[in-house]
C-alpha cells in the first residue's frame, strides 16, 4: 500500500554510523520532505555537518533512552538499520541474537508506543536462504528458508514486526529486503571486502553461482522512497541484473581460483589464525556457493524506484576504492 507523501518528516535512523546508515543520512539531508534526522548509534558519526541531524550515542536495547529521544524530537518515522551481519570473534551466537533480535524488538516496540507513523526495517535477501532449487527470480512471497545466522535473525525480526503491527494497525510497516550492499564506501564498511583480502579471488565450484548486489546509493534511495511515500509492504531491493561470481572476480586484480565448497568451508575455520583469511567466513562461502537472484518488480512498479547501477558496476566501484580493480 502506498500513501501520498507529506512534508516535515522527522526520521530516526538506527545504525546511523554504519555502512548503510551513513549513506542513508547523506541521502536524507538532500530531501526537502525531511525536517529532522535523528541519528542513533553506539558509535559517533564520522561526519555531522548538517544542521538537520541530531546525533545520539545510544544502544537500541535502551528503551528508556530511546523513548526520551523519540519524545524530545517528536519522531514520526523510524528506519531500523542497526544489525550485526557477521558474528564477532568475541561474541557468542546467543549474544549476537540478543543484539539483533532482542535489540530490534526493543526499538520497534518503543517506536510503536511512541506513535510513529511508519517503521522501515532493513531486511535482507538472505532471508530466502542460500540453497539449491530457487526459481530464476525469487519473489517476496517465496518460502523463507534462511541458512545464515544473519538471515535467521532478519526472519525473526520480520515475524516480530508482523506480530506487533497487528497490535498497532495505524502504523505502516515497510520491509526492504536488500541484496548485498556494495559501492565505493564499501571499502571501509562492507564485509565483502574479504573477497580481496587474499592474493587470489576464491570462488566456489567454478564461480557459476549467480548473485546480485544493490549499490549503496540505490539502497539509500529505495529506503528514502519508502519514507517519502509512507509506503507499507515488503520489497526486494536489488540491481536489475545478476552476475556469476567468476565474472565478479574478473573485475578484481586477483587471479581467480576455484575450490569445492566443502574445502572452502574448511578454510573458514582458519580465518582467526591466518591473517590473510581474516574476514573469510562461512557466511561469505554460503553467499557465493548457491545462486540467489530476486525479483525487484514490486519496488519498480509500486514505488516507481529504479536502480541506477548494475551488479557488476557496484562491485567495480568497491574494488576500485579498495585499489584492487582490474
Amino acid at each position: 500500500m502506498k500513501l501520498s507523501s507529506t512534508n516535515g518528516k522527522i526520521v530516526a535512523v538506527t545504525g546511523a554510523a554504519g555502512y548503510l546508515g551513513s549513506r542513508l543520512l547523506a541521502y536524507l539531508t538532500t530531501q526537502p520532505w525531511v525536517a529532522q534526522i535523528i541519528a542513533l548509534d553506539q558509535k559517533p558519526l564520522a561526519n555531522n555537518s548538517s544542521g538537520r541531524i541530531h546525533a545520539y550515542q545510544v544502544d537500541v536495547s535502551d528503551a528508556e533512552a530511546l523513548a526520551a529521544i523519540f519524545a524530545r524530537h517528536s519522531v514520526t518515522h523510524l528506519v531500523h538499520a542497526a544489525f550485526l551481519l557477521v558474528q564477532p570473534p568475541d561474541m557468542s551466537e546467543s549474544a549476537m541474537r540478543a543484539a539483533n533480535v532482542d535489540g530490534s524488538r526493543c526499538v520497534i516496540e518503543t517506536a510503536l508506543r511512541h506513535g510513529v507513523q511508519q517503521i522501515v526495517f532493513v531486511s535482507s535477501v538472505a532471508i530466502y536462504g542460500y540453497l539449491p532449487g530457487h526459481p530464476a527470480r525469487v519473489r517476496e512471497d517465496a518460502l523463507l528458508r534462511p541458512t545464515m545466522i544473519y538471515g535467521k535473525h532478519k526472519a525473526a525480526v520480520e515475524t516480530i514486526l508482523h506480530e506487533l503491527g497487528s497490535a498497532y494497525p495505524a502504523a505502516r510497516i515497510a520491509i526492504p529486503r536488500l541484496a548485498a550492499v556494495v559501492g565505493a564506501a564499501g571499502r571501509d564498511y562492507s564485509h565483502l571486502r574479504a573477497l580481496t583480502a587474499q592474493p587470489v579471488f576464491v570462488v566456489a565450484n567454478g564461480g557459476r553461482a549467480l548473485t546480485q548486489a544493490i549499490h549503496e546509493d540505490d539502497a539509500a534511495e529505495l529506503i528514502g522512497t519508502l519514507l517519502e511515500q509512507d509506503a507499507s509492504g515488503i520489497f526486494n531491493g536489488a540491481a536489475d541484473d545478476s552476475a556469476a561470481w567468476a565474472a565478479i572476480g574478473g573485475l578484481s586484480s586477483r587471479p581467480i581460483v576455484s575450490m569445492p565448497r566443502a574445502v572452502l568451508n574448511q578454510m573458514t575455520r582458519l580465518n582467526t589464525t591466518l591473517p590473510a583469511l581474516n574476514g573469510f567466513t562461512r557466511e561469505i562461502v554460503d553467499l557465493f556457493a548457491e545462486s540467489l537472484v530476486v525479483d525487484n518488480s514490486a519496488a519498480r512498479t509500486q514505488l516507481a524506484w529504479t536502480p541506477r547501477y548494475s551488479t557488476l558496476a557496484a562491485f567495480q566501484q568497491m574494488f576500485a576504492a579498495l585499489g584492487t580493480a582490474r
